[in-house]
């Protein structure tokens, strides 16, 4: 079975600040989805859970660069194997 290419397909999480609300906003989406990785002139679609505002954010904007979600929910069965 050929690998899978875990950089290509991965899950990314964002996180922004709403324009109407103020609330922090954490969203994820497909890298497959994701505008080319390397600028800051990603423009990523958000919707905040509280008001329910849809925006847009600039990559140069995000609070945080987009991070695969991994990173943020590490698989419990890794850390506890030897």
């Amino acid at each position: 079975m050929p690998e899978k290419d875990s950089n290509f397909d991965q899950t990314l999480a964002l996180c922004a600040e709403c324009p109407d609300c103020d609330a922090l906003v954490l969203s994820y989406a497909s890298s497959r989805l994701a505008p080319a990785m390397g600028g800051d002139e990603d423009l990523w679609a958000l919707t905040c859970d509280r008001c329910g505002a849809v925006f847009d954010v600039l990559g140069d904007e995000l609070l945080v660069r987009p991070v695969p979600v991994s990173w943020l929910h590490p698989n419990p069965r890794l850390t506890t194997e030897s």
